[in-house]
């Protein structure tokens, strides 16, 4: 069971609620796979100091456009500029290379001021410490910054963004790689759906649309650094084998097609939820999650994790509407899928909605508008000093 997350510098979800997925998959699954902008922002943390200009150039502009941080998209934009301009003069001049010199040796101050910047930004999302979990087999990155930070022009499609994202949404190779998108909260909100699609939602029944079943609720997701995850996973990964293999079934049942979607969704039911909760269980028996608990405050915050599939029309509803990918090249990817009868209309996920205890000691939803006030600005760490 590989776990994919999946996001863009544009991308209107909540940061925050990308690394709870991101730590709820590394946790759950054999692997978690980080596609974009979140693996731009935990690669970063590497050792930047033996970085090309090019590699600064990448690093920034995949982490700026021109509706996150204007200013400092253009200034990123003129430099690389001077750059391509700088390398395509045969024979510069002596004012040429003294201009040219000045304006690489400020951006290169420009550029420590910014990591600055990040590091802030990073501790505030829990991401300080997390590539230290880099390992192609557990927790692999691919950062992708020239197709994540390019999301096609005015008129035209990102082709590499398609291909990618319909790479993810039907892996192809080996049939018995089991591959699931884990995806946060606002896949599940009805702020993008239709009211037939919100009745769908609802009917169990019908299988045209969602069916999912909450699975797992864990309160230590919030406050795990990189070394407390690598040690949780590490102490309950042998109980976790057959969950994770009754997870990589139902990939596998989905993928090929050959039975409906309410049979999976009883196989959910009947073979994973024991198994989920010995899982849960031997989380709760845990050292490190039982010393977690009496560190726990009133304003806990506690996740609840589904499984399911949803009609790929949801996914194409959800990726627009919140500027995963922009809407030429999401109607290009439409028009691929739509052509070929090779994909499936259905794709499964792992959701992961959080939750807050409130006045009357009940849990609810958090609001999108309590996700802006908990959360910095995503993305908008990079800022052009006066």
């Amino acid at each position: 069971m590989r776990a994919i997350i999946f996001s863009t510098v544009k991308s209107k979800v909540n940061v925050l609620d990308e690394v709870y997925a991101l730590k709820a998959g590394y946790i759950l699954s054999d692997c978690v796979v980080v596609f974009g902008a979140l693996a731009v922002l935990i690669n970063a943390k590497k050792d930047t100091s033996k970085y090309t200009l090019t590699q600064k150039l990448n690093l920034l502009e995949s982490n700026t456009a021109n509706d996150i941080n204007p200013a400092a998209f253009d200034y990123v934009q003129t430099v690389k500029n001077a750059y391509k301009q700088f390398n395509a003069i045969k024979h510069p001049s002596r004012e040429t290379i003294v201009s040219y010199n000045l304006v690489e040796k400020a951006f290169h101050k420009y550029f420590q001021a910014c990591l600055k910047n990040m590091d802030t930004y990073l501790k505030s999302v829990g991401l300080t410490d997390m590539h230290k979990l880099i390992n192609e087999n557990i927790f692999d990155i691919q950062p992708l910054e020239n197709i994540i930070s390019d999301t096609g022009t005015d008129t035209s499609p990102n082709i590499d963004l398609a291909q990618l994202l319909l790479n993810i949404l039907y892996p192809s190779g080996n049939p018995n790689d089991t591959f699931i998108l884990v995806l946060p909260s606002e896949f599940l909100s009805n702020r993008f759906t239709s009211d037939e699609e919100e009745l769908m939602m609802q009917d169990m029944a019908n299988t045209n649309g969602i069916i999912k079943n909450d699975f797992m609720s864990l309160t230590e997701l919030e406050n795990l650094s990189a070394l407390e995850m690598v040690a949780l996973k590490n102490q309950t990964f042998t109980h976790g084998i057959t969950f994770r293999g009754i997870i990589d079934e139902f990939i596998k049942m989905n993928n090929e097609g050959s039975s409906s979607a309410l049979e999976r969704k009883k196989y959910i039911e009947t073979m994973l939820f024991p198994q989920a909760a010995k899982l849960k269980a031997r989380f709760n028996e845990n050292e490190l999650v039982q010393f977690k608990k009496t560190k726990q405050s009133s304003n806990t915050l506690t996740f609840k994790l589904c499984i399911g599939e949803a009609p790929i029309e949801h996914f194409w509803n959800y990726f627009g509407h919140f500027s995963v990918i922009d809407k030429f090249t999401l109607k290009y990817v439409k028009e691929m899928v739509a052509s070929d009868n090779k994909y499936q209309s259905h794709i499964p996920f792992i959701g992961v909605s959080t939750y807050v205890t409130n006045s009357e000691g009940k849990e609810e939803l958090i609001s999108i508008a309590q996700k802006e006030i908990m959360s910095p600005k995503p993305r908008k760490f990079i800022a052009v000093d006066d």
